[in-house]
């Protein structure tokens, strides 16, 4: 007779290797790495694995809450940002997702906000038919 499983078990895992093993067992990627011509080096990360700040500079821009707004809150057309006309939304995206420090060394290095945006669409794709793929 097979072994009850014991559901008292437990187990320790450092943060980095519990969303490590989370993600492959999902058969997902857990970032893209961008490699620059000049040999830099740019990560983006699975969408379950992005920081908090990102997270939060993300849900800003997708939500359209870094654009000003009329008396009634209505964005403002053409899009502005603090009285100025906003980036494109790819750029403001990719901004999002890698921070501004870390956008401008991409920027640098001969990268493109699209790089930035479409390997994100490509993770968030992945997930997505995962999710749609899963009958439970």
């Amino acid at each position: 007779m097979a072994d009850r499983p014991n559901f008292n078990e437990r187990r320790r895992l450092a943060l980095g290797d519990f969303r490590q093993q989370v993600i492959e067992a999902q058969s997902q990627l857990s970032s893209l790495i961008l490699v620059a011509e000049n040999g830099e080096e740019f990560e983006i990360p699975h969408p379950m694995l992005i920081s908090d700040d990102a997270q939060k500079r993300l849900e800003t821009v997708q939500t359209g809450e870094d654009l000003d707004k009329d008396e009634d809150g209505l964005v403002i057309r053409p899009n502005k940002t603090k009285g100025k006309l906003a980036e494109p939304l790819t750029i403001r995206t990719a901004k999002a997702l890698l921070g501004e420090a870390e956008h401008k060394r991409f920027i640098a290095a001969g990268g493109h906000s699209n790089d930035v945006t479409l390997a994100w669409q490509m993770l968030v794709e992945e997930q997505t038919d995962r999710q749609e793929a899963d009958p439970k």
